[in-house]
């Protein structure tokens, strides 16, 4: 008769015995699968496991007990706890998917997909997530959604006349994830306004720069509506551009001396000759006769260029010193007519 009354004890400690077999099994299977879903279901199939078992001993008790009111409950703690599993394994998958999206190695020199685009589409499969998790939660208490999406669309007009510039800084934003004008790590300016650094970070409501002094800077994104933005990492090439001059007394030797810088403009390797290069005298100045130099280097990067720049400033020092002339410098020619002397 005890053992007869007591029996229900005995099956929960069986559905706790066999949850504990299935949990250590489940355990031993996703050590072993490498796949990104198994790492990311790994602890929400361990909750749903022992969910399902603690719904199955409240049932059990349940039918042997006086039906305490608690237990009446029942149901709704079903439904939310499977919607909460469902939302934590979805979310864990999204952030798995984000980080291999990131860390994908390149295809033929190419990233799929890359790190602020992967990022926006999480945080949007994210924010769907929580907002059907959220609707889902309040139709299982006994809500209607209906009337509350028709009282949420008045109260979602009334805050955006209160918070318009917050949504605007929310859609600037967006739109910096679908023109993608820049990237997190990009090096951008503007000529509107005293903005020149790198992107780290682009936010919903702010975009963070860090300047060469290693200042950050934030920045609303709808400001990035009005402003020009200049990309400089996704240029192709750097220009480089030199202004000469050389003394009148040297004119003679102006000539052979182009032409070796042209031929070392042609024969450089970090120089594209496809592009427009040349060096020509382009008027007389006062002092000196004035020349222009243009070329275009491979090499984007600021410290790059800086290093080719100089190397070719110096081979054009050589072939002006080996010719036997100079660079003109700021001077004054003073005439005396014949018949005038200068006296102290």
């Amino acid at each position: 008769m005890i053992l007869q009354e007591f029996s229900w004890i005995m099956q929960i400690a069986g559905v706790i015995l066999i949850t504990l077999s299935l949990h250590f099994v489940i355990i031993r299977l996703m050590r072993k699968w490498t796949l990104s879903f198994s790492h990311a279901l790994h602890h929400p199939l361990e909750g749903l496991l022992w969910f399902v078992a603690i719904t199955i001993c409240i049932r059990i008790a349940r039918s042997h007990l006086s039906n305490p009111a608690w237990l009446n409950w029942i149901e709704i703690f079903q439904s939310v706890g499977i919607i909460f599993i469902i939302s934590w394994g979805l979310l864990r998958l999204i952030t798995r998917f984000q980080r291999s999206l990131i860390h994908k190695k390149r295809v033929n020199g190419v990233i799929p997909i890359d790190n602020t685009t992967a990022a926006v589409i999480a945080r949007l499969l994210r924010i769907v997530v929580f907002i059907a998790s959220f609707l889902v939660v309040l139709q299982s208490l006994g809500y209607q959604i209906s009337g509350l999406l028709a009282i949420g669309g008045a109260g979602t007009i009334i805050a955006g006349l209160a918070a318009k510039d917050l949504l605007a800084n929310f859609f600037g934003g967006l739109m910096i994830y679908l023109d993608r004008p820049f990237l997190e790590g990009d090096w951008v300016r503007s000529p509107d306004r005293e903005i020149e650094g790198y992107v780290e970070h682009i936010g919903w409501r702010l975009t963070r720069i860090l300047t060469f002094e290693r200042r950050p800077i934030y920045i609303p994104n709808s400001i990035f509506a009005t402003i020009i933005v200049e990309n400089p990492s996704r240029m192709s090439h750097q220009r480089l551009l030199e202004h000469f001059g050389f003394s009148y007394e040297d004119v003679s030797k102006v000539p052979v001396i182009l032409r070796d810088i042209r031929h070392l403009l042609a024969t450089h390797k970090l120089l594209d000759t496809n592009e427009a290069f040349f060096v020509h005298v382009i008027h007389f100045g006062d002092n000196a006769l004035e020349c222009k130099l243009q070329a275009f280097t491979l090499e984007t990067t600021l410290t790059k260029y800086l290093e080719i720049q100089e190397e070719i400033i110096l081979k054009i020092m050589d072939i002006i010193q080996h010719h036997g002339a100079a660079l003109s410098s700021p001077s004054m020619t003073v005439h005396i007519p014949n018949g005038v002397s200068m006296r102290s």
